[in-house]
């Protein structure tokens, strides 16, 4: 799961030119969901948003919530925040979560926030429409939080989890030791000049089985094929692998 949070003195929202919703100061949330995302997303991102203290109060910055404040929120759904670009130029959204999973489970987030705060103070959108957004934005403040490299609770990991955790999750990073570039050379990255020259031949040849791999999923995706999430995050690191690829093969030249 994925949102990004901007602080804001007013918003609306229309559909067909007709007014949706709007609120006065606040916060709009706009919100991404992935293959994998469950309830323990939908809670664990509840808490954060209602709790993000954006405002300033009692002379010290950054010490209010939008919930301590009493202000109001709008969520808008938002699937292009799992898009991505990594094999060129148009939007690619495989890692978004199917139309009517997430109009079920989006449906829930709106529910939660509203129970968690107060339904008249917590506004939506229109899930799937074509939709028209103003705001103004305080400062301005944005903030994007992402739920994908946070362990939750009761949920399985994300296939995409990173080792360090992105900072506005206000979690920590993993003191987990790195993995050595031969055992990173998988679907992760790895710092191409830490590699012995004698080790590049065998690591081009994984790298290589894992192009074809994934060139080979590419090619089923594109004949209308469902793939899983795993499968989908092994076609997206097509471009990571070629890179990486290139320049081993540029090291040894």
């Amino acid at each position: 799961m994925r949102v990004v949070v901007q602080r804001v003195t007013k918003a609306s929202l229309t559909v067909d030119k007709e007014l949706v919703s709007s609120i006065g100061r606040g916060i709009v949330v706009l919100t991404g969901l992935q293959h994998t995302d469950t309830q323990a997303d939908l809670k664990w991102m509840c808490n954060k948003i209602l709790n993000l203290r954006l405002w300033e109060a009692d002379g010290k910055t950054w010490n209010k919530s939008v919930k301590a404040k009493d202000y109001e929120v709008l969520l808008v759904s938002q699937f292009t925040l799992y898009g991505t670009l990594q094999r060129g130029n148009k939007p690619d959204f495989h890692l978004a979560m199917e139309p009517e999973k997430a109009r079920e489970l989006y449906s829930s987030w709106v529910k939660l926030v509203q129970t968690e705060y107060e339904t008249s103070k917590v506004k939506d959108g229109k899930f799937g429409a074509m939709m028209q957004v103003e705001l103004t934005n305080d400062g301005p403040v944005t903030f994007e939080i992402t739920t994908d490299d946070v362990n939750i609770p009761g949920r399985k990991p994300h296939p995409n989890t990173n080792s360090n955790v992105n900072k506005t999750n206000g979690t920590e990073a993993s003191t987990k030791p790195q993995p050595s570039a031969e055992a990173q050379t998988g679907f992760g990255t790895f710092d191409v000049d830490s590699v012995s020259k004698d080790k590049i031949p065998v690591l081009m040849k994984r790298l290589q089985k894992k192009i074809v791999s994934a060139q080979a999923l590419k090619s089923r995706f594109e004949r209308g094929h469902t793939l899983t999430p795993e499968q989908h995050l092994k076609l997206e690191s097509e471009a990571r692998l070629l890179e990486q690829f290139a320049s081993l093969k540029q090291r040894l030249e």
